[in-house]
């Protein structure tokens, strides 16, 4: 008489006006209908993957999503204290991450999150790249240290940027947010920095050119030195629907003391 259900929660906001409907909205064990609905973290929820680098694999990146969208870790990246749990420490050097294309070629509205440990190092230091081969950057977040500003670039709207903290050291939280009407929206550690407009075109990404950790000036390679990531990133999330500012996942302030890696 009473189904059995399948209930998944996830650290987030805990204050979010849309828990409860995300509760309410469960779905049954085994996704009804569609399998691929089965849980809370699924593609029928926005889910394109939750990588946590909990696992300490050193080759592959885990989703924690159903979508299953395992990335592979490139270089000699090494795991370290994280936000919580564990986190990836990326040398600024070869260190990076290969995510499947899926994740986000096709898009339109779309969230990505990332938390991420600067050590010093390369000036242009890149967060996520993804790349076309015909049409170059889809979607790329950098940081320009030298004007202090994050700088969010896609082909369709060009280049925008907001101006942000230069922090090394110290946990920060990045969130890009794009909705269905072109208006790019950047938020760090909860706080909004700003918006841009922007042309809605589904992205268009190439196998092996959607990057954490560096930019590509060619698809998936021609890499530069100034601009590989040297620190930690730990729990990207990406969405395949623009999140609410209250449903981005946030984290406690996590101990500044963790020093370098070697």
């Amino acid at each position: 008489r009473y189904p059995f259900r399948s209930y998944a929660l996830h650290w987030g906001n805990p204050d979010a006006t849309h828990v409860g409907n995300a509760v309410a909205g469960l779905i049954p064990e085994g996704g009804g209908e569609n399998p691929r609905c089965a849980g809370l973290l699924s593609p029928c929820t926005g889910y394109a993957g939750w990588w946590r680098f909990d696992d300490t694999d050193p080759e592959i990146a885990h989703d924690s999503s159903t979508s299953r969208h395992h990335g592979t870790v490139l270089g000699a990246a090494v795991y370290a204290a994280g936000r919580p749990g564990n986190s990836l420490a990326l040398d600024g050097i070869d260190d990076y991450v290969s995510l499947l294309n899926a994740v986000l070629d096709g898009a339109g509205a779309l969230s990505f999150e990332i938390s991420s440990w600067r050590e010093e190092g390369p000036i242009l230091p890149t967060l996520l790249s993804a790349a076309n081969s015909e049409r170059s950057n889809e979607l790329l977040l950098t940081l320009q240290l030298e004007q202090s500003e994050a700088e969010i670039r896609t082909l369709q709207g060009g280049r925008h940027f907001f101006p942000v903290p230069s922090a090394l050291g110290v946990w920060q939280r990045w969130a890009i947010r794009r909705d269905g009407g072109g208006l790019i929206r950047l938020h760090l550690d909860s706080q909004a920095m700003g918006s841009s407009s922007a042309p809605v075109t589904q992205l268009q990404v190439d196998e092996g050119a959607l990057l954490l950790g560096t930019e590509q000036d060619c698809s998936g390679g021609c890499f530069q030195d100034s601009q590989w990531w040297k620190g930690r990133i730990d729990e990207v999330r990406v969405m395949r629907r623009a999140l609410a500012a209250d449903e981005l996942l946030h984290f406690p302030l996590a101990s500044t003391s963790l020093g370098a890696f070697t």
